[in-house]
């Protein structure tokens, strides 16, 4: 009886699944209808070994029960089950995904100028500070150009100097014309009175004339002064005409100038007026300078940006060039990137978007590195769903100590999104005949009691991992089938493995 349970025993492990029939309904099938019985077998296992095997079983069944007369044992027959015993436990969903090492901060530095390479101070792979020189520049031509635009500088600023002393004594004049015309006025009121006076003078000396009491030639002689003070006083006054041009009013209305009210702004106003075209020549002249000055920087500047110095502190990625090649302004000559901070690309489902957010704490293992566990952080989210793959890109942040990691790694992340405390959960492999009953999910499961499986219903809530929440139906302690449920009817009997009977306290994805 020993043999045949054991070869029985071989052969359910060798085809990988129960016995579909019991021995006592294989031994009776096969003395009433052996030709159903040979045909049954050929249709379930499909390997000619096993049908003759399980012949042979059937036949050492019936030999064994002709001799002895007495029934089979069926206690070799009971299924073994695995089980759990429900308990308040942890739950932790967690988002498990694969990415790429790629780098926080990366570098393409350029050369600003056009040239050939002078010197190289670091080669690929090199580790560099902020600031620390990667390469030099020919600068030759660069120093030509900064001494002609010295030479071009110091010429702006001497016709400037000199644009400014014209532009001052430009003023002084003005001022001087303003002086003088205010005194012309003072001349024209004296020769105006002095022409007055002769002319009295002659009316005078006509009566005088007229009664005798002077001669002719003496009245001729006072004519002839009159006319002199007339004379003086006309020419002084077209003299003042002249002189007046360009400090009229009506010159600034023609030059759509306002007029100032106060006597001093007035005559400011008609000083600049009046020097307007040297005011502008200093103008000019002093933007000569500054652009002098500026190709004086823009020169120095060249000359600084002709050693490649790195702009952040990394690795040399990649170097482009070699010693005396030459260069184009805006080429990737080196690449450096950021090694003690690191990020790693990843995607995630978009059901599982809502749940993630920046700051939230992530694990994550790398094969090449024997998997080894790291830890980081969501550093960034992506606002867009990918139609296609129906995730969404995000991105961690990690410390990358001793420089272990490098861009370019597979990786295997980990993400808890949610976490729920005393709950109860049951694996996959425990539910059968799943079904949704009025907005509620439901499954079916065996509860042992007594060695006796036992049908029950339970309503399902959310999955963790492989496993799902269990929300009514059982309770803390009862033992429940998680392994061979295939096998089981409602009230059959099972064995339970004893090294089943543990339950964790936390289940995570």
């Amino acid at each position: 009886m020993n043999r045949i349970k054991a070869l029985f025993d071989w052969i359910r492990k060798f085809t990988g699944r129960s016995p579909e029939y019991k021995f006592n309904e294989l031994a009776k099938l096969a003395k009433q209808n052996p030709r159903e019985t040979l045909r049954a077998l050929i249709l379930k296992p499909k390997r000619l070994l096993v049908i003759l095997l399980i012949g042979a079983v059937v036949t050492c069944i019936m030999v064994f029960k002709t001799r002895t007369g007495n029934q089979l044992d069926t206690s070799m027959l009971v299924p073994t089950v695995r089980v759990q015993v429900l308990q308040p436990q942890t739950l932790v969903h967690e988002v498990r995904v694969p990415g790429t090492i790629t780098f926080l901060e990366k570098a393409s530095v350029t050369s600003k100028i056009l040239g050939r390479v002078e010197k190289i101070f670091v080669d690929q792979g090199a580790t560099v500070r902020k600031g620390e020189r990667l390469a030099q520049m020919e600068t030759l031509e660069l120093i030509l150009k900064k001494k002609q635009a010295e030479a071009a500088l110091n010429s702006a600023g001497a016709q400037l100097n000199l644009a400014r002393a014209r532009y001052q004594a430009s003023r002084r004049d003005v001022d001087k014309q303003i002086k003088d015309m205010e005194r012309m006025q003072s001349d024209i009121i004296e020769s105006k009175a002095n022409y007055m006076n002769a002319h009295q003078n002659l009316l005078n000396k006509r009566e005088i004339f007229d009664m005798g009491g002077i001669s002719k030639q003496e009245l001729k002689s006072i004519y002839a002064e009159y006319v002199s003070a007339m004379s003086r006083y006309y020419q002084s006054r077209k003299n003042f005409l002249i002189r007046t041009v360009g400090f009229r009013d009506e010159d600034l209305k023609k030059a759509n100038e306002t007029i100032p009210a106060q006597k001093e702004a007035k005559r400011d106003k008609f000083i600049d007026f009046n020097t307007e075209v040297d005011r502008n020549s200093v103008e000019v002249s002093a933007a000569a300078y500054k652009n002098a000055m500026l190709e004086i920087e823009s020169a120095n500047l060249l000359l600084k940006e002709s050693i490649l110095i790195s702009p952040l502190a990394g690795v040399v990625a990649s170097r482009a060039i070699d010693l005396g090649e030459e260069v184009k302004q805006g080429e990737p000559i080196f690449t450096v990137i950021r090694m003690d901070r690191l990020l790693i690309s990843t995607n995630i489902p978009e059901l599982e978007v809502p749940h993630i957010q920046t700051g939230l704490s992530a694990s994550f293992t790398v094969d090449a590195l024997a998997d080894e566990k790291y830890a980081g952080k969501v550093y960034q989210i992506s606002p867009v769903v990918d139609v296609n793959t129906r995730t969404a890109e995000i991105k961690i942040e990690l410390e990358n100590k001793g420089n272990r990691l490098s861009p370019g790694m597979f990786v295997r992340c980990s993400i808890a999104t949610r976490k729920k405390e005393g709950a109860m959960a049951l694996p996959e492999s425990a539910l059968f005949d799943r079904k949704q009953e009025k907005g509620q999910n439901t499954a079916s499961v065996f509860v042992i009691q007594n060695e006796l499986a036992f049908k029950r219903t339970a309503i399902v809530g959310a999955r963790y991992g492989d496993r799902f929440e269990i929300l009514s139906g059982l309770k803390a302690g009862d033992v429940v089938v998680t392994e061979g449920i295939q096998t089981l009817k409602d009230g059959a009997k099972v064995k339970i493995k004893a090294e089943s009977k543990e339950t964790p306290g936390q289940v995570k994805q």
